[in-house]
């Protein structure tokens, strides 16, 4: 006589859902007060521009996506869908990376840290240390977060994941270390052909970096 599954059983046993960015996002993202004007469950419809660059985040032909973009559009709420899918279905090591110290913090605190109280608890660990200003320790993935104006916390650990916020804001670099943007990306090599990389800015003149960075596509 065959056994029955309980209802955890068929629930780990399944298959992973074959679901895009924008599709994960719309399906289980909740959005709280602290991040958005329309808090409560994201939908792409209200901004249907930026599914491709969310689905280009979940495309694993796709190494790397660079979006030079205007100003206050969601790019960087559509990246942090980006960030929930990796760590729901295809984690890996991150690495977050804005302009300065300043900026990080304001991230962290009003972007990073509401995005797990309100859509991943279920991957949080029951350590309140393991979440804080330059790693984020979740159960499926870790993400670390640095500032271009501190290359040694660039230059460390392998990751598979990317995320190089307003570059055009980076300083000009002429320390002895590589760039920040070289320094980071250097991290993805041992992950090959898995890795992905991201790069978003407004742009300002067309010799910085994401108007090269677009270019060079």
């Amino acid at each position: 006589m065959g056994k029955t599954w309980t209802e955890y059983e068929r629930k780990a046993w399944a298959p992973p859902e074959k679901l895009t960015v924008s599709q994960c996002a719309d399906r289980y993202r909740v959005v709280s007060a602290k991040e958005s004007s329309n808090p409560g469950k994201w939908r792409s419809s209200l901004t249907p521009y930026l599914i491709d660059i969310m689905d280009a985040m979940g495309d694993r032909k796709c190494e790397m996506v660079v979006v030079k973009k205007p100003a206050q559009v969601g790019v960087s709420e559509a990246t942090r869908n980006g960030i929930f899918y990796w760590v729901k279905f295809d984690p890996g090591p991150c690495l977050l990376v804005y302009p300065n110290e300043l900026s990080t913090r304001e991230q962290v605190e009003e972007r990073l840290k509401p995005m797990v109280r309100s859509s991943l608890v279920a991957e949080t660990t029951e350590k309140a240390s393991d979440i804080k200003l330059t790693k984020l320790a979740l159960t499926s993935m870790e993400i670390y977060v640095g500032w271009a104006t501190s290359p040694q916390r660039l230059a460390s650990r392998p990751v598979r994941y990317v995320i190089l916020d307003e570059v055009n804001k980076f300083v000009d670099w002429s320390g002895k270390d590589a760039d920040p943007i070289s320094l980071a990306k250097a991290r993805t090599r041992t992950w090959k052909r898995r890795k992905k990389i991201v790069l978003l800015s407004t742009p300002t003149i067309r010799e910085a970096q994401i108007s090269k960075a677009f270019e060079d596509c």
